[in-house]
């Protein structure tokens, strides 16, 4: 019996939340100081600014919800002016609650956000740690561009650290010991240094976890 439980074993595999987190840290960005604002504040709104409202309405709203013909614009054209093209209030208001609506809004102020930081000259994250009035932007911009200077400035604080260690560690590998000996010569005693030898049993860095 226990010859077939392993034939029909199979390799442990992780746990699927566990699976989900490595896989978004792959995925996320790796920010630095030079990283462009613009770059740190895109973010995809796949088509909500290009869907037609109906279309919007069929597919986030309800089934049944529609506009009249010449009512019925791009979603871009929409958000600027709702009360222009639709006139039920409680239809507007369903509108800018659903999700798809929160989303291309939230997008539309961060590229608001970028024009207005790249209009005063803020292009990097370095330019962004030194701008003063960060109010001007919105709450999600300002959540965003803050997380991302954080990480790009610990990783810098991790690679110089890294950097550190390492030569470090090579001063002390390629280290000779040399000495001083008397050497005799025609006309008395002189003295040399001789080089040593490096270590015979190099050791291995490891991080300490914890």
């Amino acid at each position: 019996m226990s010859k077939r439980r392993e034939k029909g074993s199979h390799a442990i595999e992780e746990p699927p939340a566990r699976r989900r987190r490595v896989e978004g840290e792959l995925q996320r960005p790796r920010w630095t100081l030079a990283s462009s604002v613009v770059d740190v504040l895109y973010v995809r709104v796949g088509e909500s600014n290009t869907i037609w409202l109906n279309d919007f309405l069929r597919r986030d709203v309800g089934p049944n919800r529609a506009v009249a013909e010449d009512q019925n614009v791009m979603m871009e054209v929409f958000m600027q002016e709702p009360a222009e093209y639709v006139t039920d209030q409680r239809l507007i208001r369903e509108i800018l609650n659903s999700p798809g609506c929160q989303l291309f809004e939230d997008a539309r102020r961060l590229r608001e956000a970028a024009r207005m930081l790249t209009e005063r000259d803020v292009a990097t994250l370095r330019d962004w740690k030194d701008f003063a009035d960060k109010r001007i932007v919105s709450d999600t911009a300002c959540v965003k561009l803050n997380a991302a200077l954080q990480q790009a400035e610990e990783d810098a604080v991790t690679r110089e650290n890294e950097r550190t260690r390492r030569l470090l560690y090579a001063c002390v590998y390629s280290a000779r010991w040399s000495h001083v000996v008397e050497v005799a010569g025609g006309e008395g005693v002189g003295m040399e240094v001789r080089e040593g030898q490096p270590p015979t049993m190099p050791w291995k860095f490891q991080r300490r976890m914890g």
